[in-house]
């Protein structure tokens, strides 16, 4: 259902689905396209007031790039919402798809069922690596450190898995 067909502006807005919309704009200017969102934007962040009750409404906008993003309405759209996923009310409202951020989150899903598979396996390996005063030749202590041979990708670095272990937990 199209809300809005505006010939000068060239943009078309869009009900995907409850509480989204989508736009169209047929620009490849940047800083219109921009000047465009932020504008929805200051719109849609107002006060409603009903029965004597005052709500705010705000809201974020995700975009995708054709052909940059997606030759098709549907991969499109997918990465619009992907990018909406990644908005703030607070911080980013308005989030662009990133094709190399969705990339490194696909990496770290991979990543992670490869960690867990790993530790099932037990081949997270242990070394112990002395500490030596070079003074005296003496052994004052050890470090223990723990590494990972990811078969595909070799030593995986500690602050990765580490990391990623204790996101999902």
């Amino acid at each position: 259902m199209v809300l809005e067909v505006n010939k000068r502006v060239q943009h078309r807005i869009a009900n995907i689905k409850e509480g989204h919309f989508g736009f169209i704009v047929l620009s490849s200017n940047e800083a219109k396209i921009s000047l465009l969102l932020n504008s929805v934007l200051d719109e849609i962040d107002s006060f409603v007031d009903i029965n004597s009750l005052s709500f705010r409404i705000q809201g974020t906008i995700g975009s995708s790039q054709f052909p940059k993003d997606g030759s098709h309405t549907d991969s499109i759209l997918n990465k619009a919402m992907q990018a909406v996923v990644e908005t703030s009310i607070s911080e980013k409202r308005i989030n662009a798809y990133d094709s190399l951020n969705n990339f490194n989150q696909t990496l770290n899903m991979s990543l992670v069922t490869d960690l867990k598979r790993a530790i099932e396996r037990d081949e997270l390996e242990l070394y112990h690596q002395p500490q030596i005063d070079l003074r005296t030749g003496n052994i004052h202590g050890s470090e223990v450190l723990l590494r990972w041979e990811h078969p595909r990708f070799g030593n995986v670095s500690p602050e990765v898995f580490v990391k990623l272990a204790e996101q999902v937990g």
